[in-house]
């Protein structure tokens, strides 16, 4: 590992294991392996405002082996309160004030400080956006002491049918064009969210445990990181998917190859300690 928290890898090195497959004795290492516990929530947790079954009994043991949980999300369409609200209602231990809970709304709007007249354009998810909003975004990065910051650049959305429901990467990458420059990214995989993670919350990468459906940014975080990487096959990332990265000569593909897979978080319950 490198002093930045990369991972050096090379095409065939990568292989991903299911955790299901090994025995009682690596199960026993892995779970004692780690001491945190960051999660992604859409596709992982729930689909929509559907629980995925068992995904709260996974986490709540996490947390009752002493594990630290923090929920990580780049959905930027609710508010720290009502993330911790829908926590509660899904089955899900969460208290507000909660350091253990983050979300990219509430990270940029507590990080980022606007003056009276424009200095900076926020791109994120919005069902209402329109030519109009891009011309005016596109407008005030013209400016190039206008700061572009993205939320997160997630292509879709986790679903349960055969729809595509595009995320706000899709959003980000049309002002973007109408800019001719690229937004610094908020969320997974960026820097920010990782140093947010690690420097003030002190988490120690070696031991901790990135849980996601998505391997260009929850994996790719985690591989930054130096993060042990679970990958859950209920939301965005599929088993094919996975053995594609793993037959890549591209690092940054090689990046989203988790450590290890379960079809959904409820597969962990029966492996943890009682």
């Amino acid at each position: 590992m490198t002093s930045a928290g990369c991972v050096c890898m090379a095409k065939g090195t990568m292989k991903t294991i299911c955790l299901t497959s090994l025995g009682k004795h690596d199960i026993k290492s892995f779970i004692n392996s780690f001491d945190t516990v960051l999660t992604d929530c859409d596709g992982v947790l729930w689909l929509g405002s559907e629980l995925i079954p068992g995904a709260n009994i996974a986490l709540n043991t996490f947390r009752n082996l002493g594990k630290k949980i923090f929920y990580v999300t780049n959905n930027s369409t609710k508010s720290r309160e009502e993330y911790i609200d829908k926590f509660r209602k899904l089955g899900f231990v969460a208290s507000e004030p909660d350091p253990m809970v983050c979300d990219m709304g509430t990270l940029v709007s507590s990080k980022i400080k606007l003056d009276p007249e424009v200095g900076a354009v926020i791109v994120g998810f919005d069902e209402q956006i329109s030519y109009p909003k891009i011309l005016k975004a596109g407008s005030y990065l013209k400016n190039p002491d206008c700061l572009f910051l993205a939320t997160n650049t997630d292509q879709q959305f986790p679903s349960k049918s055969n729809i595509v429901i595009p995320g706000a990467g899709c959003i980000v990458a049309a002002v973007e064009c109408c800019a001719g420059r690229k937004p610094k990214v908020i969320g997974k995989p960026g820097d920010y969210i990782r140093d947010y993670l690690i420097k003030k919350h002190n988490i120690n990468p070696q031991r901790t445990l990135m849980i996601g459906d998505r391997g260009n940014t929850d994996i790719l975080l985690g591989t930054r990181c130096g993060f042990k990487t679970l990958m859950v096959l209920t939301g965005v990332s599929s088993l094919v998917d996975i053995e594609q990265w793993e037959k890549s000569d591209d690092k940054e593909i090689l990046g989203c190859v988790p450590n290890y897979y379960v079809n959904t978080l409820a597969d962990v319950v029966p492996l943890l300690p009682k």
